[in-house]
């Protein structure tokens, strides 16, 4: 199964996108559809997202994501951590810009000089 890293509309890291996403204080971009939305005034954690569902459909998403990941064994329990198996990362990588290489130098060499077959897949799968 191909990887999709892109389940949501802006399927972004939540801790790295707080700051960036604030247009002034008080009024912030929702992770989930980046339209803007006034942050409670209440107190509490940092708010995200714009109403429930986004943050409910954001973080299924990444779930989904992260299963594809343990199911095509790029992240694995080892040490008492999820972490990243950056050999089979390598490995997969390499399969996939060598395949990628022989089908550029196949359109290269072919009669008509014309790229159609050029894959658009961007999973390592």
């Amino acid at each position: 199964m191909p990887l999709n890293l892109r389940s949501g509309p802006a399927m972004k890291p939540a801790r790295d996108c707080v700051g960036a996403a604030e247009i002034n204080a008080g009024v912030a971009l929702c992770l989930y559809c980046n339209k803007p939305f006034n942050r409670r005034s209440t107190g509490g954690k940092a708010q995200i997202f714009c109403k429930r569902e986004h943050c409910d459909e954001y973080y299924r998403s990444l779930k989904r994501v992260v299963i594809q990941l343990i199911e095509q064994s790029l992240i694995v329990f080892r040490d008492g951590r999820w972490r990243l198996d950056i050999d089979t990362v390598n490995a997969k990588f390499k399969t996939y810009e060598s395949s990628a290489l022989e089908n550029s130098f196949a359109d290269e060499n072919s009669p008509s000089g014309s790229s159609k077959n050029v894959s658009t897949s961007n999973s390592f799968g």
